[in-house]
C-alpha cells in the first residue's frame, strides 16, 4: 500500500495532464487553465514550479505554437509562392454521378510584407532596428550620439553652432 498522501495536485491536476496539454495547444493562458481546473492562478503557478510533468504539459505545445508563428511571420516577411487549386463538381457521364474534378491550378506569389519585416527585425535585432533609441544617460554616450548624427547629416560642429548663434541673434533683435 502506498504511504504517500494524495495532495490537491494529485486530485485536481495530475489526472488532467492530457487535457491541460490540449488546452495549451489551444493557446489558453495559465489563468484560463487554472480556471478550467477550478484552482487559483497562484496555486497553478506554484504547481508549474514544483511539478516538471505539468511544466512539460503546458510549455511543450506553446513552444510548438511559437515556432509555427515564427515560421509564418518569416514567410510573410520574405514572401512566398503557393498554388491555388480550383475544384468543380462535374457530372461523370460513365457513372452518371457527380465528381469533384481539378479544373485549374494557378501559381500565386505573395510579396514580402514590410510590416512583418519591421516587426521581425525590431524583435530579433533590437540594437540595430529599435524604433525609439533609448535615452543616453551619460555625457560620453551623448557626445557619441551627436558625432554619429553629425556624420550622418554631413554637418560640422562649427556649422551647427553657427546655426544656433544666428538664431539667438535673431531672437534678441
Amino acid at each position: 500500500m502506498n504511504d504517500r498522501r494524495r495532495t490537491r495536485y494529485d486530485v485536481k491536476v495530475k489526472p488532467y495532464l492530457k487535457q491541460i496539454n490540449n488546452w495549451a495547444c489551444d493557446a489558453l493562458t495559465n489563468d484560463e487553465i487554472a480556471y478550467n481546473l477550478g484552482i487559483a492562478l497562484s496555486t497553478f503557478q506554484n504547481y508549474l514550479t514544483n511539478y516538471p510533468e505539468l511544466q512539460h504539459a503546458v510549455n511543450s505545445p506553446r513552444e510548438l505554437l511559437d515556432q509555427k508563428v515564427e515560421k509564418s511571420l518569416y514567410k510573410r516577411a520574405v514572401g512566398f509562392a503557393y498554388k491555388e487549386k480550383t475544384w468543380e463538381r462535374k457530372l461523370d457521364p460513365d457513372t452518371n454521378t457527380y465528381r469533384l474534378l481539378l479544373t485549374k491550378v494557378i501559381k500565386r506569389q505573395v510579396i514580402p510584407d514590410v510590416g512583418a519585416q519591421q516587426f521581425w527585425l525590431i524583435n530579433r535585432r533590437p540594437a540595430v532596428w529599435q524604433t525609439r533609441p533609448e535615452p543616453n544617460k551619460d555625457k560620453a554616450n551623448n557626445q557619441e550620439a551627436i558625432d554619429t548624427w553629425l556624420n550622418a547629416t554631413k554637418l560640422t560642429k562649427g556649422s551647427v553652432s553657427s546655426l544656433f548663434d544666428n538664431s539667438s541673434e535673431e531672437l534678441t533683435n
